[in-house]
């Protein structure tokens, strides 16, 4: 809050050689108050950077790296473990996220092998039914279609997506392939007799 004094100036004497007439008391200083803006603070937002690890394969790292430190510096000591005991646990946690990444890794092959396995799958189903078209041209290929499994999906004619029934479909494929004598073809037996045991595996 502000204070300002403001102090009146006395009237005017008036002009000419009359009586002089005196002048009014100069009156007591006014004081007004003024309410000013209060000061702003400026805020400052610390951002408080977290040097702890949070992934395994840091943490890992961070505990092997303080073990090896602990031992060469045995002057160390703390109540509630030891430096053997620590190394230990440290050991074990490295045998933990060694198998954790093995899982992944496995699962990750295992994944590309069954994405590789289904495209494999589309292109052969795709070059079977141009076998049929070429075969059963007279007899309609369409008709065909049952015998190997080839179902319709949308607009479209293949193998079942569904994990389930393409497992259950394939092995009409192998069985009407060697059938109509597409055995030796490029996607004949060798091919789909590999699908339907790979299919198997997943």
């Amino acid at each position: 809050m502000v204070v300002i004094l403001r102090k009146l100036s006395p009237a005017p004497e008036s002009a000419g050689g009359g009586d002089t007439k005196t002048s009014s008391p100069t009156k007591d200083p006014v004081v007004t108050e003024s309410t000013a803006p209060a000061d702003t603070e400026e805020t400052v937002e610390v951002k408080h950077k977290n040097i702890m690890p949070t992934k395994e394969a840091d943490i890992l790292s961070t505990a092997q790296r303080a073990s090896a430190k602990w031992q060469t510096n045995t002057d160390l000591k703390l109540r509630w473990t030891t430096q053997a005991t620590f190394d230990g646990v440290v050991k074990s946690y490295a045998d933990k996220v060694g198998r954790t990444l093995s899982v992944k890794g496995m699962k990750k092959t295992h994944n590309d092998n069954l994405k590789g396995t289904l495209k494999n799958i589309k292109t052969g189903t795709v070059e079977v039914r141009a076998y049929i078209r070429k075969k059963f041209k007279s007899h309609g290929e369409k008709a065909q279609y049952g015998r190997y499994g080839i179902v319709k999906i949308g607009g479209a004619y293949s193998l079942p997506k569904d994990m389930d029934q393409l497992k259950l479909a394939l092995p009409l494929m192998l069985a009407a392939v060697k059938a109509d004598g597409f055995d030796k073809e490029e996607y004949g037996e060798t091919f789909w007799t590999d699908a339907l045991l790979l299919s198997c595996r997943h």
